[in-house]
């Protein structure tokens, strides 16, 4: 995210961003606690092509929190422009933005951002196939009725 703050931060407001398990261990290696950063949305509410986890009687996906104006929960407002609190704990997609996990552009008009980091997107694919991993186990292992706050305690949040 190094040209990060060279906009308004509307990335931090158009889109979810799904979380794998690093990247929620990152955050909370930063002093977040899972339950203000993290939210839960039914399969179907947004495409992402994250695994999905079971949690109560559906599946979802794991996802940054949205604050009530509709931006990231980790966004602050400094001088008129909005910036991570995350500083250095960033989840994959915002640390990819505004490359797409395929290595296509998600948004063109995103400035301050040059070329993909294959490095970065490269170490991503593995984190987001170990975190497949373990959100396929924890649906086999008959979870129904189980909560988010169980999902989370699997992972060892």
């Amino acid at each position: 995210m190094s040209g990060c703050g060279s906009c308004d931060g509307g990335c931090c407001s158009r889109f979810f961003v799904p979380l794998t398990d690093a990247d929620l261990r990152r955050l909370v290696g930063r002093g977040f606690g899972w339950g203000e950063v993290v939210d839960f949305l039914p399969v179907g509410s947004v495409g992402c092509g994250f695994p999905d986890v079971r949690v109560g009687s559906g599946y979802g996906y794991v996802v940054l929190r949205r604050g009530v104006d509709g931006r990231c929960c980790l966004g602050e407002d400094v001088g008129g422009r909005l910036r991570c609190r995350a500083h250095g704990g960033h989840p994959l997609l915002c640390r990819l933005f505004p490359y797409r996990l395929d290595g296509s552009v998600v948004d063109g008009g995103c400035r301050g951002f040059g070329r993909l980091d294959e490095v970065v997107l490269a170490s991503g694919l593995a984190e987001l196939e170990a975190y497949g991993l373990l959100a396929d186990a924890w649906n086999r292992r008959g979870r129904v009725g189980r909560g988010f706050g169980d999902f989370m305690a699997y992972l060892g949040l």
